[in-house]
C-alpha cells in the first residue's frame, strides 16, 4: 500500500540546508507528524557532518535506533566556478573526481552504513535526487560528460543496493527522483535558458518528491521518477 500522510515516521534529511531538502522539510512538517533528523555540513543541524568517510560513520552513528526513512539530497554541478563539459577535450580529472564523490559516493555511504536497519521488514522509504540527464537510454544531446557519468553511477549503484535490500524487506521502497530544473545555487549559471514554467521554485519541488512518495508503490527495485510522476528510463 502506498505511505499515508497520516503515518509517523522517523525520516533522516541527509544535505537538509539545500533548497529542495528545506522545502521538503516544510512540506513534511505542514503535513505529517513525523520526527525529522537534519544531517548537514551547517551548524545547525540536528547531525554535523562534513561528508568525510569518517564524519559520514560518526554521522550514521548518531541516528537513534529504530525504522528510519533516509532522504539525501547532496548534488553538486559546478565546482570552482568550473562548468559541465561542453566537449570530451574539456575532461578534468579533478573535476570528474569530485563529481563523483558528491553526486555518488556519498549517498551510497549512507545507504551502505544503515542498510542493517533496512534489511529489517518494516516499512522504509530511501530517496536520492538524481537527473534525467544520468539516463544512458535519454542522452541525445551528449556533453556534461561529468555530472552525467555521476548521476549514471549513482543511478546504477543505487538500483543495485534496492534489488539486494528488498529481497530482504519487500516493505522497502526506493525512489530516485528528477526534481526537473530547480530555482537554486547548483541550477543558476543554466536559468537562462530554462523556459519559465520549467523552472521550478524549491517549494514545487519539495511538495511533488512528498507526492511521489506517498504514492510510491512497492517494487522488486528501485524506481527512477520525475516531478511530474512520470517513469524515466535508466
Amino acid at each position: 500500500m502506498p505511505m499515508g500522510l497520516n503515518d509517523t515516521r522517523t525520516r533522516v534529511i541527509v544535505g537538509s540546508s539545500s533548497a529542495i531538502a528545506q522545502a521538503f522539510i516544510d512540506s513534511l512538517k505542514q503535513t505529517t507528524s513525523d520526527q525529522l533528523i537534519t544531517v548537514s555540513s551547517r551548524c545547525d543541524a540536528d547531525i554535523h557532518c562534513d561528508y568525510t568517510d569518517d564524519s559520514i560513520h560518526e554521522a550514521v552513528t548518531q541516528i537513534p535506533e529504530g525504522p528510519i526513512d533516509l532522504h539525501i539530497f547532496n548534488g553538486q554541478l559546478c565546482l570552482d566556478q568550473q562548468m559541465p563539459e561542453k566537449r570530451i577535450s574539456e575532461l578534468d580529472y579533478r573535476y570528474f573526481n569530485e563529481l563523483m564523490r558528491i553526486n555518488c559516493w556519498i549517498p551510497m555511504q549512507f545507504i551502505r552504513l544503515v542498510t542493517p536497519r533496512l534489511m529489517k521488514k518494516t516499512p522504509c522509504d530511501i530517496s536520492v535526487l538524481s537527473a534525467r540527464v544520468g539516463s544512458v537510454d535519454d542522452n541525445r544531446l551528449g556533453g556534461w560528460y561529468s555530472y552525467r557519468a555521476s548521476k549514471a553511477a549513482l543511478n546504477q549503484m543505487f538500483k543495485s543496493a534496492s534489488i539486494e535490500i528488498i529481497r530482504r524487506n519487500p516493505e522497502a521502497k526506493f525512489l530516485a527522483f528528477h526534481p526537473g530544473t530547480t530555482e537554486s545555487p547548483l541550477s543558476a549559471p543554466f536559468q537562462q535558458n530554462v523556459p519559465s514554467n520549467k523552472l521550478f521554485s524549491p517549494e514545487f519541488v519539495g511538495s511533488q518528491l512528498l507526492k511521489v512518495l506517498s504514492s510510491l508503490e512497492a517494487k522488486p527495485e528501485a524506481q527512477f521518477i520525475d516531478w511530474d510522476n512520470k517513469q524515466i528510463r535508466w
